[in-house]
């Protein structure tokens, strides 16, 4: 598991990465921005956004142009959100597979 505060910083550090989880107030960027930059630098990648900031107008948009693979609401399930990202991981080991 790789962390970042910064978003720039983790986008340098996708190579692998099955899995990203990002809040959406981040410093530099947002977390829409920011999982915009990773589906387009690896759009094999699972993307979760969790916030308690965003409109429904704004997830809506961010799911259906299919930046966001989910949101997750804060507070969070725990149980959800680890079961998501092992799905996302099975998703990117299945898609680097047929690569």
């Amino acid at each position: 598991m790789l962390t970042s505060a910064e978003p720039r910083e983790a986008l340098a550090q996708l190579d692998g990465v099955g899995v990203v989880v990002s809040d959406f107030l981040m410093p530099g960027m947002d977390g829409l921005e920011f999982l915009r930059r990773v589906r387009a630098a690896r759009p094999q990648t699972t993307r979760y956004l969790v916030t308690g900031s965003i409109g429904l107008c704004g997830v809506s948009a961010a799911v259906g142009e299919g930046t966001v693979s989910a949101v997750f609401p804060k507070p969070w399930d725990d149980g959800m959100l680890l079961y998501a990202v092992r799905r996302g991981q099975e998703l990117y080991k299945d898609a680097c597979a047929h690569d």
